[in-house]
């Protein structure tokens, strides 16, 4: 089974890169304000390294593990086939969303998940920006997770699936119709509905860190309908991460370890 869904997911995966960078060709949102040169450098790098670590694989693996050796809660309790790969959708959405929350909230872990903010643009390479730690660290939780419930393979296999989708499409610098930006932010997070996350203005950074599923950050009291300046009036990045000297990809690999040389306001 892990070599069919290994390979469906990079398709997904590859898929979604090249649809939506030529979607940001065509109806882009927001026009660039930083040489997009080094930045996809950057972010491609990265993205490659957290490749290599199989970031989308692993879990599948650790799935096979667990029902291989009947390990978990679903393993004991045998429930049908569809009700346990809902289960492990939403037992998987659930816990990035925490992830994503902790991630914000402890100041060693935002260390690491601002460099993931720092992007001074958000398009179709910012889904791949993710310092390495902070992958092996929510890989470490997803399996942690898969092994405790005992989700099927088949659950963990659809919900990479969806994610390695949404992870690319949900950075897209894409403009959507209102009308369908409505309809589909009911259930899964959008290009409109993400963006505001990586707004310069803290309180719309630490907003929608809904992962795949929309329905967290409604339940959970995180949910940001708009950006206060508007889709296209506000900032991105962080307020004091503005150098772009200091961005290259031995810069973000460092970043964790080092302050930012001085606050700038973007406003």
């Amino acid at each position: 089974m892990e070599g069919p869904w290994s390979d469906l997911i990079a398709k997904l995966f590859f898929g979604s890169l090249i649809v939506v960078a030529v979607a940001e060709l065509l109806w882009p949102l927001r026009r660039p304000g930083h040489r997009f040169g080094p930045r996809w450098f950057a972010n491609i790098a990265l993205g490659t390294v957290n490749l290599l670590l199989a970031r989308w694989l692993v879990p599948v693996s650790g799935a096979l593990l667990a029902s291989g050796a009947g390990l978990g809660l679903l393993n004991q309790l045998s429930p049908p086939p569809l009700l346990a790969i809902g289960i492990g959708v939403v037992v998987l959405d659930s816990v990035a969303y925490w992830t994503h929350r902790a991630m914000h909230a402890v100041p060693v872990l935002w260390r690491i998940h601002r460099v993931h903010h720092t992007d001074l643009d958000v398009d179709f390479t910012t889904g791949v920006r993710h310092h390495p730690i902070e992958v092996l660290i929510t890989l470490a939780i997803s399996v942690a997770t898969i092994f405790v419930f005992g989700l099927p393979p088949q659950a963990v296999a659809v919900y990479q699936a969806g994610r390695a989708v949404i992870d690319i499409t949900s950075h897209g610098n894409v403009r959507l119709p209102s009308m369908l930006d409505t309809v589909l932010r009911l259930v899964v997070v959008t290009p409109d509905m993400h963006r505001i996350h990586h707004s310069a203005d803290r309180p719309e950074t630490d907003s929608n860190y809904g992962t795949l599923l929309s329905v967290w950050d409604r339940l959970f009291c995180s949910y940001r309908r708009a950006p206060k300046l508007g889709q296209t009036g506000m900032v991105l990045g962080l307020r004091e991460w503005r150098d772009e000297t200091a961005m290259s990809i031995s810069g973000l690999i460092l970043m964790p370890f080092r302050s930012p040389a001085a606050s700038v306001d973007p406003e």
